[in-house]
């Protein structure tokens, strides 16, 4: 079963001479290939991790380690998720929310992970 979800902004308003503004007729094309669907959306998974796309390469080899030791894993960076749920949600961390609940509802994920740090902070390892 294949879920799609399609978001119209069916008018506007525009200020400048309160002229509404419509759309009269909308057409939407899909194209799906049996076989060609992501991983996500086929398996289940034991933990999310949550990362700013600034940390995703420290990430991956946590990623491949949970993996080998059969804690089936996967990595969403923040910025996508902010994409993703661009009309759901009032500000950032509700998007995140949002896409936990999304994630254990539709992977079965059991763990979630959030990595990240301050704007500027200085790290010294």
């Amino acid at each position: 079963m294949i879920f799609v979800n399609v978001i119209f902004i069916l008018c506007a308003i525009r200020s400048s001479d309160n002229t509404i503004l419509y759309i009269e007729d909308a057409q939407i094309f899909l194209k799906y290939e049996i076989g060609k669907s992501s991983i996500t959306d086929q398996s289940k998974y034991d933990l999310l991790i949550i990362t700013p796309r600034k940390f995703l390469l420290n990430v991956l080899p946590l990623k491949i380690h949970k993996n080998q030791m059969g804690i089936k894993t996967f990595v969403k960076t923040t910025e996508s998720i902010y994409r993703e749920y661009l009309l759901k949600g009032r500000d950032r961390p509700e998007k995140i929310k949002l896409y936990i609940k999304d994630a254990i509802e539709n992977f079965g994920i059991k763990y979630v992970l959030l990595m990240g740090g301050r704007n500027n902070q200085r790290f010294s390892f």
